[in-house]
């Protein structure tokens, strides 16, 4: 029998559309994940933002700072200081998460149910590895959606990056020269830049205009064992970042964060790479490659979401 050429085009249509629906059947028979987050403040930082916001393009159905705790077939995740382990014996999450950048590890006496561990400090990461304790490294990243490299003019030849409320003799030292200006709180206010260093979009335009980001952190700080969000902020705004000695810091970018022993090693690295712009230039993009590839917030979101495959799969809570 011969089929005319209108019913062909239906029978063609209802085809396809018997596929397609059969193609999204699975996808939608897969439930998501929801995971439950919780931070120590109502207002979010840029880099818990960032890290949020990419957990839910992965598919995560993601709840912030409920007023109730996790329900039992979910997840949760708290951003909050070790002592608060003590609390999550109550909660019924699958699997709990704690994620602290607390530089002391958490007291397990009189804990039933002990949470995920996350921390961006290696020594930590191993303590608990060695205790038997659920664990993994995790840096939290950059929220690259606050901080990039606008392409402005480079106005600013030397910023130091950081609060004035610890001892810094390179900020000391620093203080004394012209023409270098410092973003963060309690600095003069002729050497502070005018802006508010809390908002990430007014930090991420002082750092845009400036050519050599100055960091300091002293030697078996908790600073100086992880990656500091200084750090990451002017490399993704696109400065130079000259820092004191960080193994973690130059085990993740190499020679491209260069590293300074004193202040006049700091002089001396600051006058070359303002007279050297193009290798300047060279190690600024090498260290963004690298920024985006391990330590932006969407590399920390699939790293999150890894490591909660792994612990789904093998059916550890």
């Amino acid at each position: 029998m011969k089929i005319r050429t209108g019913h062909k085009f239906v029978l063609y249509l209802v085809s396809a559309i018997t596929a397609a629906v059969l193609c999204t059947l699975p996808f939608l028979a897969v439930k998501k994940d929801t995971l439950y987050v919780y931070t120590n403040s109502p207002e979010l930082l840029s880099s818990e933002q960032g890290f949020i916001r990419e957990l839910k393009l992965l598919g995560i159905n993601v709840i912030v700072n409920g007023n109730n705790k996790p329900e039992a077939d979910s997840y949760g995740l708290w951003f909050k200081n070790p002592e608060y382990a003590a609390e999550l014996d109550t909660s019924p999450a699958k699997i709990n998460f704690l994620y602290t950048e607390a530089y002391y590890p958490i007291e397990w006496k009189d804990k039933d149910k002990h949470p995920v561990v996350l921390t961006p400090y290696r020594e930590l990461y191993e303590h608990y590895v060695r205790s038997n304790i659920k664990t993994a490294q995790l840096i939290l990243g950059v929220n690259t959606t606050d901080f990039y490299a606008e392409g402005k003019q480079k106005k600013y030849p030397l910023v130091y990056v950081g609060d004035n409320n610890k001892v810094s003799p390179i900020a000391e030292f620093l203080q004394q020269q012209k023409d270098v200006k410092f973003i963060g709180a309690f600095w003069p206010k002729e050497k502070i830049l005018p802006i508010n260093e809390k908002q990430a979009s007014e930090r991420r335009k002082a750092l845009s205009q400036t050519k050599i980001a100055v960091v300091y952190n002293a030697e078996e700080t908790p600073a100086s064992k992880k990656i500091p969000n200084e750090v990451l902020e002017a490399v993704a705004a696109g400065a130079l970042v000259l820092s004191s000695p960080n193994a973690a810091l130059s085990e993740t970018f190499g020679e491209n964060v260069v590293i300074y022993e004193d202040e006049t090693d700091l002089i001396n690295k600051y006058q070359y790479y303002l007279a050297h712009n193009k290798e300047a230039q060279n190690k600024i993009i090498a260290a963004q490659n690298i920024l985006t590839e391990k330590l932006s917030s969407k590399a920390a979101a699939v790293r999150f979401k890894k490591i909660l495959d792994w612990l789904k799969e093998n059916n550890i809570r």
